[in-house]
């Protein structure tokens, strides 16, 4: 199998994953959204209603910048395992970016949930911006190509 095929093959999976964790945002967020109501205060009053969206808003901002950490530190990890082949780089490349997206879902997911909870607009705005960023990084060849050119001596 030449690198192109395999570039080719990993771009596929990454565009696939990348929808999928997209869209499960999206389908909760709109679900939220359109097909709940308000929680009624009257009802169950929390002990505290500012908390969760704080946690979400913290938690979106410490997840977003070690995003840009957390998977180097994996493919820095990998390099000192393996001989830095095309093939061993593509799959660094895989792990990374799934890795990035994953840890920009989860925040997202919160505050989701904080806006269900506590109907604070810019709950849901931190959530629309975190799937924003998760859809600029849409892998592409040409982004796969350039990452691997770089990590060669």
């Amino acid at each position: 199998m030449n690198s192109t095929n395999t570039i080719d093959g990993s771009v596929r999976i990454l565009r696939i994953i990348t929808v999928t964790l997209v869209m499960g945002v999206v389908a909760y967020g709109s679900f939220v959204v359109f097909g709940m109501e308000p929680p009624d205060p009257a009802l169950a009053p929390p002990a505290d209603p500012t908390m969760l969206r704080y946690i979400g808003a913290g938690f979106a901002l410490i997840c977003f910048i070690l995003h840009f950490v957390i998977p180097g530190l994996l493919v820095r990890q990998s390099a000192k395992d393996s001989v830095r082949g095309q093939e061993s780089l593509i799959g660094a490349y895989t792990t990374k970016t799934l890795v990035a997206l994953a840890m920009l879902e989860g925040p997202a997911f919160l505050n989701i949930l904080a806006y269900g909870a506590e109907r604070q607009w810019w709950s849901l705005a931190i959530a629309g911006g975190l799937v924003f960023w998760m859809l600029a990084r849409f892998p592409s060849r040409t982004m796969i190509e350039n990452w691997i050119a770089s990590q060669q001596p």
